[in-house]
């Protein structure tokens, strides 16, 4: 359908049923993946069955910010 070979899909919501089938989607295109989620719990169950291609590093929480930000 569409290539995304040599692209980074970033996908929000990842750990939800719905996040899953767009990552998948997204991954069977060819794109690398870099998921985000609040359940960090979730998306860790995630990762094993998607490859290489995704980004498996931990982001920096919102709530690490400086409150300054949110003001």
């Amino acid at each position: 359908m569409f290539d995304f070979t040599g692209k980074v899909a970033i996908v929000t919501g990842a750990a939800g049923n719905l996040g899953q089938a767009v990552a998948r989607a997204f991954l069977n295109a060819g794109a690398r993946l870099a998921l985000v989620a609040h359940a960090a719990d979730r998306l860790r169950q995630l990762y094993p069955g998607l490859g290489p291609r995704t980004d498996h590093s931990p982001a920096p929480s919102h709530r690490s910010l400086p409150d300054s930000l949110w003001t």
